[in-house]
């Protein structure tokens, strides 16, 4: 019938409009056989682009907000700041507690040491304590053996416990500048970078302490003077008296950070991190 022939005509006409559409069954709309589909914006022939975060390099793990890329080093020294996250300065650290002078023979800590500036370390860190002064010794030869530029690696060194003698530990102004000296001699250098009082003292006033430090950096024996195991409290202290008098402030903190003690370098000492750096200690808790 004519009513027939129409709705037959009218479904041919819908199917061909269908088909001009979607190009072939089952493909999606303006979809092109043998090819995938293309996003607005992208171009043919390229793999889609990811997105990449601010500051993150293509083809590596991105930054989290607040993390350390890379190796703790120390950045720089101005007007007596070291501050130790992105450094370029102190490209790692070398130390010589318990085996210098004591579990090992100089044969092979020259080795080690040799080794380890080769591979770019270039801060050795002594104290007068370390194996009753015979780490000093140990790395003072080595040191004068090579021969190495010593404007090429950093010296540092602890002073507190120095002898048995009531005169030989603690942070008397005395012991202080003795104590230095004697470790000058074992390291046989005519100064070191950094002096760290290790350990704060109860029984010597915070102003002898700043002021004998600041004697040792107007001497020429240290560069500067750092603290190591103080409170944030004992440190702000130190940086005051030290602003109030005019004298040398200490320039960082020498402190133990690892997974299992993380509180006084996460939540204590930020709040000075504007004023003095960061030495971490034990990172791997002592065990390696």
């Amino acid at each position: 019938t004519t009513a027939a022939l129409i709705q037959s005509e009218q479904r041919a006409a819908d199917r061909s409009s269908t088909n001009q559409t979607t190009g072939h069954k089952g493909q999606s709309p303006r979809s092109v056989p043998g090819q995938s589909r293309v996003s607005p914006g992208s171009v043919p022939g390229q793999s889609r682009s990811v997105p990449v975060s601010p500051g993150s390099v293509p083809g590596q793990s991105p930054v989290r907000p607040g993390s350390v890329p890379g190796p703790s080093r120390v950045i720089s020294v101005s007007r007596g700041s070291i501050l130790v996250w992105n450094s370029l300065w102190f490209v790692s650290v070398s130390g010589t507690w318990v085996t210098f002078g004591s579990q090992i023979s100089d044969e092979e800590a020259e080795q080690i040491l040799t080794l380890a500036y080769d591979s770019g370390v270039n801060l050795f860190d002594t104290a007068e304590v370390y194996a009753a002064g015979r780490a000093e010794t140990t790395l003072g030869s080595i040191l004068k053996k090579k021969s190495w530029s010593r404007s090429s690696f950093v010296v540092t060194t602890k002073i507190y416990w120095g002898g048995q003698a009531e005169t030989e530990r603690g942070l008397s102004r005395k012991h202080i500048i003795e104590g230095l000296k004697s470790s000058l001699c074992r390291l046989q250098l005519d100064y070191v970078d950094i002096v760290f009082a290790n350990r704060s003292d109860i029984s010597a006033p915070m102003e002898e302490v700043v002021r004998a430090m600041s004697f040792l950096v107007d001497q020429g024996l240290a560069l500067h003077w750092g603290t190591s195991h103080w409170s944030s409290a004992e440190i702000m202290e130190a940086y005051s008296v030290a602003r109030q008098f005019n004298l040398d402030a200490p320039v960082c903190e020498q402190s133990e950070y690892h997974y299992f003690h993380r509180d006084k370098v996460e939540l204590q000492l930020p709040e000075l991190y504007h004023k003095i750096g960061k030495v971490t200690l034990k990172p791997h808790c002592g065990t390696l």
